[in-house]
């Protein structure tokens, strides 16, 4: 089973949790979404010095909510208090998320 992992802001947070779900043994499909491309420019960065190919996850970055799949097993904000609320309004409206961590 593969499980859909959302992680709302890419940043310092946000990749550092993706470095912690790169040592899962679950198959994991994560997608990073941040509206800024330097924050996702750290996440793939951070991302490539712990990805050591044995895991299989799959990794995906979005500067938009549209495209990310609606069901989500956990979502992770890691976004800033400023835009924190507004995004997980819209996280709601938009995504079946079973668990979530703020």
């Amino acid at each position: 089973m593969e499980y859909n992992i959302l992680i709302v802001g890419g940043g310092n947070i946000g990749s550092r949790h993706l470095q912690g779900l790169s040592k899962s043994d679950h198959k994991l499909s994560i997608h990073i979404y941040d509206f800024h491309s330097g924050s996702l420019a750290i996440c793939k960065e951070r991302w490539d010095n712990v990805s050591d190919g044995t895991k299989q996850h799959s990794v995906y970055f979005y500067d938009d909510l549209e495209n990310i799949p609606k069901k989500i097993f956990l979502c992770i904000n890691a976004a800033t208090s400023k835009n924190r609320f507004d995004l997980i309004k819209a996280c709601s409206q938009i995504f079946d998320i079973k668990y979530l961590i703020l």
